[in-house]
């Protein structure tokens, strides 16, 4: 890793594969995840947004977080602030440390630079058959088509980053599932197949089909010099039940016959927090009704207070918002 971002977790990278230890009193074992894997709590991703400090914080359960970690920040070695509102004063570097509820400990550390707004774009391809997976073998395949739900599992999911300002930045692409591998094939671009990918010396080794189903993922843009960004995504393969497209976010809902017909541009709906709902986000979303008027349905159910201003799913997925804060909330959530 560069010197513009370090993650401090003992974390070092050899053979494709990341080895983490978390440090704190009674610091755990390390533990071995593919580097496309989100696998236990780690930080993710670390940059700065509109002059305020910001983090990625994978609880190693889902998109959510049960209780909201403590986070500490300085520059430069001197103390900023704590919480989720720092702001940034000017260059240098961005030091947090992140307490999670079990006492843990996340640190790291990144050269400020600008925010690289990042727009994930999803497309259906032909899967090549049998262990034809290769570079040359999915840079063959053509004509994605645009899809906002699921795909089936006998093709691949590509995943686009539409970056902004637009540069040759580096993608990492992570999901929350070990099931799954995602494969490289450009810059800004990568395919995930619902199966178990091994490599042997940079080689193909084994292709092991898994079953579908819908998992998180974070799509993290880095550009060497501090100026990351990073975007939360689904995956979906084989789910037959219908999606909500929320912020690049996928939830199940129940009532697609009655919502989704007619493209409505948002919907009410009130959130039932559970860590166990389909897909990793740690709520179900329930009572869903197509909206009427944005401005008028936003004033009558503003997001929970823990969520000032936009992006209510980045704030569970991150641990601003705990699922303690956000169950039985009534919100308008746009479908796009």
């Amino acid at each position: 890793m560069s010197a513009c971002w370090r993650i401090l977790n003992r974390c070092t990278r050899h053979a494709g594969l990341l080895t983490v230890g978390l440090g704190a009193a009674g610091c755990a074992e390390p533990f071995t995840v593919e580097r496309h894997v989100l696998g236990p709590p780690r930080l993710a991703a670390l940059g700065v947004h509109n002059g305020v400090a910001r983090a990625a914080i994978w609880s190693g359960e889902g998109a959510f977080h049960r209780a909201s970690p403590e986070l500490h920040w300085s520059l430069d070695g001197e103390h900023l602030g704590s919480g989720f509102d720092v702001e940034v004063p000017g260059d240098g570097v961005l030091e947090l440390t992140a307490v999670l509820s079990d006492g843990s400990e996340l640190t790291g550390e990144v050269t400020v630079g600008a925010w690289t707004t990042v727009d994930v774009l999803r497309a259906e391809v032909d899967r090549p058959a049998g262990n034809a997976l290769t570079l040359a073998d999915r840079s063959a395949v053509y004509d994605p088509l645009p899809v906002a739900g699921s795909v089936s599992s006998s093709s691949m999911l590509r995943v686009i980053a539409a970056r902004s300002p637009d540069t040759p930045e580096t993608m990492r692409w992570m999901l929350g599932t070990e099931a799954w591998s995602v494969l490289e094939l450009d810059t800004h671009t990568a395919d995930i197949v619902a199966a178990d990918v091994q490599f042997e010396d940079g080689e193909i080794e084994s292709v092991s089909n898994s079953p579908g189903g819908l998992a998180p993922g974070l799509a993290l843009s880095i550009d060497g010099a501090g100026g990351n960004g990073w975007q939360w995504f689904d995956v979906a393969f084989d789910v037959a039940q219908p999606l909500l497209r929320v912020d690049g976010r996928l939830l199940p809902i129940d009532e697609a016959s009655s919502v989704l017909d007619g493209a409505p541009g948002h919907v009410l709906a009130t959130l039932s927090a559970e860590a166990s709902a389909m897909g990793g986000a740690g709520l179900r979303l329930v009572d869903v009704e197509a909206g009427d008027d944005l401005e008028a349905d936003r004033a009558a159910f503003p997001d929970p207070p823990c969520s000032p201003g936009t992006g209510l799913l980045d704030h569970i997925a991150e641990g601003r918002c705990p699922l303690g804060e956000i169950d039985g909330a009534r919100v308008v959530l746009e479908v796009r």
